[in-house]
């Protein structure tokens, strides 16, 4: 089973990987992309980006652990895309046994078998789990930690410790947004050891431990940073909006509406309901009830009007679904009416559902796939028409622009008039990108002042120093 699974999971997982990055999520696989490349010319532990000057153009974000572990087979094969969609599938195998491991030590063997199939089957989770982000970093991790804590909890002892607490440092590292998973983790903890689990000094051995290294992490990317996207999103977004977006009928429409039309299905979703109704009635599965809580405050919390585009947010909610339906047919093959056992009805229905969630799933996000070829045509004109080193400005907020361009610059956001044009220009920027007759640059004004490289229905290249 093991072996089956495994295989179905890693070659699903294999199509598409060198696709091009101008896919559905563009912008954060450009940026992840990115930074491998900026790494090889200048290393740093710190995100570096492309668009807001010159380099090194330092980014408050998470740890860059994909970029890292990716930066060595770039530097012998020259190619990042392919290279780093395989070592997400790596981060997304490791979610997919910590899962299946964790489902057996909660619920039994047959339990986690069922929630690895629909973990490897669901469309959105295939596209997720290849797709060059931190989230597949995330999921591995977070997976490593809630098992080993799990295990520590019910064994004790020092390697589960270390291991509990390695996992912990590397999923807060790779995402901050896995300290809304610490309602769960206190769940566990009370549920296993009571109030005195509050005052385990090993547990806050192991508390402080992670959170004490990745507090000086963000600390210094926030001090070094020119871009300071996390606190920026924190002080603008997301605090200011929370308690009206989690108090708000839309933000929990668009929610259900998100999970149904593409993240879960809408039979994967009422299944998951329905499990979720069910399992605090049940000692074992309450923990996945305060799971999906704490996912539904990280969403209420990062669901500002500026991120409702995210749909990635949501994958952090496949692991406990997959669990939940795991448990839910676990449960439901033991039903007996009298004599007569349910157990092969359960499993025809299973199958059912396993279908369904698979058709309704590749409905709705089949078109992830598809590949935009715009920035790929604009690339390969800007660098054909201009030198490696040039610093360039473009009217496109896609990173993916600037990524297959293999140049650096700026994204011009606002309208650019004369006056703009020329501070560019003083600044150092050498061409200017213009992808669109109709946006916020007028061209016709443009024209008497810089010299024109390119002019094409797709792009047209002025030329400033």
């Amino acid at each position: 089973m093991w072996i089956i699974l495994i295989a179905l999971f890693c070659t699903l997982r294999l199509y598409g990987i060198a696709n091009p990055l101008s896919e559905h999520a563009s912008w954060r696989q450009a940026d992840t992309a990115s930074m491998v490349v900026n790494m090889a010319e200048n290393f740093s532990i710190f995100p570096q980006l492309d668009y807001d000057g010159p380099p090194p153009n330092f980014a408050e974000l998470e740890f860059p652990l994909l970029p890292i572990l990716t930066l060595p087979f770039f530097k012998l094969f020259g190619t990042v895309v392919p290279i780093a969609r395989g070592i997400a599938i790596l981060f997304s195998l490791m979610s997919l046994i910590f899962l299946v491991l964790l489902a057996q030590l909660k619920f039994g063997e047959k339990a986690g078998f069922i929630a690895g199939f629909i973990y490897a089957l669901l469309p959105f989770n295939i596209f997720y789990n290849r797709a060059v982000l931190p989230e597949p970093v995330l999921l591995g991790m977070s997976m490593g930690s809630l098992y080993f804590f799990s295990l520590y909890l019910e064994r004790g002892g020092k390697k589960y410790w270390v291991l509990s607490t390695v996992f912990l440092l590397l999923s807060i590292l790779s995402k901050p947004s896995f300290l809304f998973l610490g309602l769960l983790f206190l769940f566990l903890l009370l549920e296993k050891k009571g109030i005195r689990g509050l005052v385990d000094w090993k547990i806050w051995s192991m508390a402080l431990s992670a959170l004490v290294p990745s507090f000086l992490y963000f600390w210094a990317s926030h001090s070094l940073a020119e871009s300071r996207f996390l606190t920026s999103l924190i002080s603008l977004h997301m605090l200011p909006n929370f308690s009206q977006t989690i108090s708000s009928l839309e933000f929990w429409k668009f929610l259900f509406s998100r999970l149904g039309d593409r993240v879960l299905t809408w039979t994967g979703l009422a299944l998951f309901l329905l499990s979720l109704v069910l399992s605090p009635f049940f000692k074992k599965s309450r923990f996945l009830f305060l799971w999906t809580l704490s996912l539904s405050i990280f969403f209420a919390f990062s669901t500002a009007p500026v991120l409702y585009q995210h749909d990635y947010y949501q994958l952090m909610l496949v692991p406990p679904f997959s669990l939940a339906l795991g448990w839910l047919f676990k449960e439901l093959s033991r039903l007996k009416i009298r004599k007569y056992e349910l157990k092969n009805w359960v499993f025809g229905l299973l199958i059912l559902v396993g279908v369904l969630i698979v058709v309704e799933g590749l409905s709705a996000t089949g078109k992830f796939w598809n590949i935009d070829p715009l920035p790929l045509k604009i690339g390969e004109r800007i660098r054909l028409l201009t030198a490696k080193d040039s610093l360039i400005a473009i009217d496109q907020s896609n990173p993916v622009y600037l990524f297959y361009s293999e140049r650096k610059g700026f994204r011009i956001l606002t309208e650019l008039t004369p006056d703009t044009a020329q501070k560019l220009k003083e600044a150092g920027v050498q061409f200017l990108a213009v992808t669109t007759r109709e946006g916020k640059i007028k061209v016709p004004e443009l024209k008497g002042l810089f010299p024109v490289l390119e002019e094409s229905p797709i792009l047209t290249l002025f030329k400033l120093n």
